[in-house]
């Protein structure tokens, strides 16, 4: 697959190659929440989303999207790092057109949907049927129904979904204009937040950590990671994660959120002011994403901005 390069790219390629074998070794849930931690220590950039056609997650769900190709990454490697997430967590693998895997962020909860979002970003064109898996590991991939799912995989039951409502936490979490990326905040400031939107969720058997020290408010700044096994979220220092204030996606962020503050609207009529404060913003459509999502059980309609790649606006709002 031809893309840009991108600034992670010089890091994958300093890593140790390693067999599928050694990768399988890495059974325990301990040794691969290690690895992710490792992971969540390379910095983050937020000053300049691209307009790729795929979505970088996050790490540890910040949108950066982790596009991992067969040719250069083991499959043993990439199963691994999938493996990370359960079945209830907020990443899924996207087995894709070009022999690769997008390590991507669930958005609506249903693998299905989401990979085939996916396909259609990368391709153009419509996804054929595809089918869930589970890896063997705790981790949700998707293939194209007509291909051989590999040895040790099964069929994840129909209807089989991810925990929308942890989604959301993530999603809240990493929002640009209210959440840890909005400002550089320390770790008693960062435990407030966590445990006000593990509130508002609903999230009563969730807890909020800390590791690796606290962040000092001008070279690092508090993020966090989920620890699913644990239903933790577990805050940690970083460096990058605050988003220019300034920025154009910044400042669109946060007009947005004060639109939805200000008035009470449908997901519909949510997104068409998203639409137009992105232009206003001065932001080009091909890297705007927004996501319509219906909560009937809502009033109104509410948002997360997260940035990695491209500003993706999730909307979670009644229909009508």
């Amino acid at each position: 697959m031809n893309r840009p390069e991108h600034p992670t790219d010089a890091a994958v390629r300093r890593l140790q190659l390693d067999s599928d074998e050694r990768v399988h070794l890495l059974s325990d849930r301990d040794a691969k929440q290690a690895l992710f931690q490792e992971i969540t220590r390379m910095p983050v950039d937020l000053s300049e989303p691209t307009t790729s056609p795929i979505p970088r997650t996050r790490v540890p769900r910040r949108s950066l999207v982790l596009v991992a190709t067969l040719a250069s990454v083991s499959a043993g490697a990439v199963a691994g790092a999938v493996a990370l997430f359960s079945s209830s967590s907020t990443s899924l693998g996207c087995h894709t057109p070009d022999g690769g895997v997008a390590i991507v962020d669930a958005v609506t909860g249903n693998p299905l949907t989401d990979c085939a979002r996916i396909w259609e970003q990368m391709t153009g064109t419509e996804a054929p049927p595809l089918a869930a898996y589970d890896n063997g590991s705790g981790g949700i991939e998707v293939l194209p129904a007509d291909e051989p799912a590999p040895d040790g995989w099964t069929s994840t039951d129909p209807g089989t979904i991810q925990d929308p409502s942890v989604i959301e936490l993530e999603a809240a979490l990493d929002d640009i204009a209210d959440g840890l990326p909005a400002a550089c905040r320390l770790l008693d400031d960062a435990r407030v937040l966590a445990t006000d939107e593990l509130a508002r969720l609903g999230l009563n058997g969730w807890s909020v950590g800390s590791d690796r020290g606290q962040a000092d408010g001008t070279e690092t700044c508090t993020y966090f990671y989920l620890d699913l096994g644990q239903r933790q979220v577990v805050l940690i220092p970083l460096e990058g994660v605050v988003a220019p204030p300034d920025a154009p996606y910044s400042v669109f962020a946060r007009e947005l959120a004060d639109a939805l503050d200000r008035d009470c609207l449908t997901v519909g009529q949510a997104a068409a002011a998203a639409r137009d404060l992105a232009a206003d913003a001065g932001l080009e459509a091909a890297g705007v994403v927004i996501y319509e999502l219906t909560d009937d059980a809502a009033a109104c309609t509410r948002t997360d901005v997260n940035v990695g790649g491209r500003v993706e606006v999730k909307l979670r709002g009644p229909a009508s």
